[in-house]
């Protein structure tokens, strides 16, 4: 059957001459063509690393791609990366890709710092005056290193010269401090509060901390009552058998898995609960053999990226070139977390 081949986002798709518009007549509107989004997914970064142990770096991809893409892209969601390539010539390279948990409490955590941010800044403005910026967006840090670490490279080409940034300033939350001042401190995800919120003497602080000391503790639930050893029903269920045997399993199922299978308390990622970022891929280069690996993809909550790396030479240059993964939100895959 005759047809067409129409290009629709990242897919080609074939449609049948029934299904393909027909000749503009007079007086009709000329079809609107579709267009994949013009965007730059290539990331390419030299990181420096410095001293003869491990080094941090922190890269907040939404940043990147608002600087070289000329628009704004939100923090707030889930980034993709489709593979990352190393590259080491100077000296041999352990490096280490990490980030937030992917998981649920980490997600909650940002929503609800999200949900006060918005109510905050839509109680100063209750009186009708809109005077939030066009660029405005709730921008919170990895973890209290990524606000102290200088280390935080940006974006370059290929003659290494370093993209021109614009404004990018991080959300800051503002309490109460003694009647007559505020206290204003930002915001990140990971580990201990810098600062106590309550003292009016915070730096910034921890939104998985904030939602671990909320949490309600799931309480014990035994899947037996205490005195089921000595039931009637459980000494007949014997049929005349080992009632010792009995006795013994059914005092067994009171104990066991009667509490949740992690802490009750702590929230994974908060406080000092493995609260550094966690991995989500690793690769050693030998510069004299292979100086060059290419990793696969994975998904960056809040587009936050650690690159941790070791390596004995000072001043080692380890070039990194991300690629992200196409798709609908301004030409790549992004799942919004508001």
């Amino acid at each position: 059957m005759a047809g067409v081949a129409a290009y629709m986002g990242d897919k080609f798709l074939y449609l049948p001459l029934s299904a393909t518009p027909m000749a503009r007549r007079r007086g009709t509107t000329k079809a609107t063509r579709m267009k994949p989004e013009d965007t730059h997914r290539f990331l390419r970064f030299v990181l420096t690393h410095t001293g003869s142990d491990e080094d941090f770096h922190y890269i907040d991809i939404a940043k990147q791609m608002s600087a070289i893409n000329r628009r704004l892209y939100r923090q707030g969601g889930t980034y993709h990366i489709a593979n990352i390539t190393v590259h080491d010539s100077n000296g041999d390279a352990y490096v280490k890709f990490a980030g937030l948990p992917t998981t649920w409490t980490a997600k909650a955590a940002w929503q609800r710092g999200f949900e006060l941010w918005k109510k905050q800044r839509a109680l100063a403005q209750s009186g009708g005056t809109n005077v939030s910026g066009k660029w405005s967006d709730f921008k919170v840090y990895l973890n209290n290193d990524h606000i102290s670490d200088v280390d935080k490279p940006n974006f370059k080409d290929i003659e290494n010269d370093v993209i021109t940034h614009g404004e990018w300033d991080y959300s800051k939350m503002l309490l109460d401090k003694n009647g007559d001042d505020s206290d204003s401190f930002t915001l990140h995800m990971m580990g201990a509060d810098n600062g106590a919120p309550s003292s009016g003497s915070c730096v910034s602080a921890s939104l998985m901390k904030a939602l671990q000391d909320v949490l309600n503790i799931p309480q014990d639930d035994p899947v037996a009552p205490g005195n089921a050893d000595s039931s009637l029903f459980t000494l007949m269920a014997s049929g005349g058998g080992d009632l010792e045997v009995n006795m013994d399993v059914v005092n067994q199922m009171e104990d066991d898995n009667d509490s949740p299978p992690y802490s009750s308390t702590l929230v994974a990622g908060a406080g000092t609960n493995c609260a550094d970022p966690w991995e989500y891929r690793e690769v050693s280069i030998k510069s004299s053999q292979s100086p060059s690996a290419m990793l696969p993809g994975f998904a960056v909550p809040l587009g936050l990226l650690c690159i941790e790396t070791k390596s004995s030479t000072d001043d080692n240059e380890i070039g990194v070139l991300i690629e992200l993964v196409p798709g609908p939100y301004k030409g790549v895959a992004f799942d919004s977390w508001a």
